[in-house]
């Protein structure tokens, strides 16, 4: 419904401005480079999944206008989605939990919509737990050592 003859170009995150990703999406969380994205990224108010059982739409159904918007307007969306929720006495912290709330059950972000691949150049910095499994753990050290050769900042815990 929202990308017709194209949805399987498309990458989904969440905008974030303290590096956390939505912990329900995975186990890690990678921030990219704005230049390899702005020109193929949109925003949207919510998950799109929310979005579609909230407004109840349905195939055919024009989707409603405000909602969705170009990379380079995601501060008007952020600030139309929880400006009312800020005060004079607000932090990044605060901000940064309105931005992305992943303490519900249905997480609540500003989703990211991005065409096409992401590309290994395109990461700026990466982030997660140590995996448990001993396979899993020989796979990242070998993602981890290619990213930092690229300049990829990693911090594993």
């Amino acid at each position: 419904m929202f990308f017709p003859h194209y949805h399987e170009h498309i990458r989904f995150g969440s905008l974030s401005i303290d590096r956390t990703g939505i912990s329900g999406y995975g186990g890690y969380s990678m921030v990219l480079k704005e230049m390899a994205i702005k020109d193929r990224a949109t925003v949207f108010e919510e998950n799109l999944i929310l979005f579609v059982k909230r407004h109840r739409i349905v195939a055919g159904d024009p989707i409603p206008l405000g909602y969705r918007a170009p990379w380079i307007k995601r501060d008007s969306l952020a600030i139309a989605k929880i400006g009312k929720r800020l005060t004079h006495t607000s932090t990044e912290a605060d901000f940064s939990n309105l931005l992305v709330n992943s303490d519900t059950r249905d997480t609540d972000c500003i989703e990211v919509h991005i065409y096409g691949p992401i590309h290994c150049r395109a990461i700026e910095y990466l982030s997660g737990s140590k995996p448990r499994q001993r396979a899993d753990q020989v796979l990242l050290k070998s993602v981890i050592k290619k990213l930092k050769e690229i300049g990829v900042t990693v911090e594993i815990s």
